[in-house]
């Protein structure tokens, strides 16, 4: 079971941002409407939910994310597209296969929108290649109310202080949390610190369950400004889909 504390208090009002399975997260329209810009890290090549914000709010998205190498993916992929061409696989593993390759030339034309500034770092501890939160606030502004979206592959854990930190100018956030059960005391601690409401949690199905068939996945939203639908106990939102739609759901189970 996971914590008690990882249970939103209450049902609150909330729309989807990003793709309908992966990559989409429930959020408070107003944590969206009162922020002056977005801080996303660990876009990779899937940038709905930018372009999402974009269209709701029409403000800046600042990108963050070191992983990304264009040319080196589409030649990966073009090379497995070859070799399902000539090895007669299936018409869907083709096409897959070649929209795969399309991902990136797709990436180049969305960094080219003027709403968008990308840059090849990660975010984290200051370093070679990664900015501290700390860092990017003062190159775009500490005033800026600002919206933020994390998904860097574990690395969260990193910047949980600095997030609490500078949560004054923080309107929401989205976060994916990895390996919960090991870092259950981390992200129990960062709910109670952070001064703004825990909203919703989601179960990733595309990752495996612990030993205790709880989720070692869990995306979480947060907001400062999220209204009530209805102050029953917490239930799944109607527009909460899997993150792989041919998986099994996962049911959350929360201690008392």
């Amino acid at each position: 079971m996971l914590p008690a504390n990882f249970k939103p208090k209450k049902n609150f009002n909330l729309i989807r941002l990003g793709n309908r399975y992966d990559g989409g997260y429930l959020i408070d329209e107003f944590s969206i409407k009162k922020s002056e810009i977005l801080i996303s890290a660990g876009i990779f090549y899937d940038f709905k939910f930018e372009c999402d914000y974009i269209n709701s709010t029409n403000n800046k998205v600042y990108c963050f994310d070191h992983t990304i190498k264009p040319f080196r993916y589409m030649f990966y992929w073009l090379l497995i597209f070859l070799k399902r061409f000539f090895f007669f696989e299936s018409y869907s593993r083709l096409k897959k296969a070649f929209k795969t390759i399309l991902k990136p030339i797709k990436f180049l034309k969305f960094i080219n929108n003027n709403n968008v500034i990308y840059e090849k770092k990660g975010i984290g501890i200051d370093s070679k290649n990664i900015y501290s939160l700390e860092t990017i606030l003062k190159k775009i502004s500490l005033d800026k109310q600002f919206y933020l979206k994390i998904d860097i592959e574990g690395d969260e854990y990193k910047i949980l202080d600095q997030i609490i930190l500078y949560s004054k100018n923080l309107t929401g956030l989205a976060i994916e949390f990895h390996e919960v059960k090991k870092n259950l005391e981390l992200i129990s601690s960062f709910i109670n610190k952070l001064p703004l409401e825990l909203i919703y949690i989601h179960p990733n199905n595309a990752g495996l369950l612990d030993d205790e068939n709880d989720p070692r996945l869990v995306e979480m939203t947060f907001s400062k400004y999220a209204t009530v639908r209805d102050n029953m106990e917490f239930s799944k939102h109607e527009l909460d889909f899997p993150n792989n739609p041919y998986k099994n759901e996962i049911v959350l189970k929360f201690s008392k």
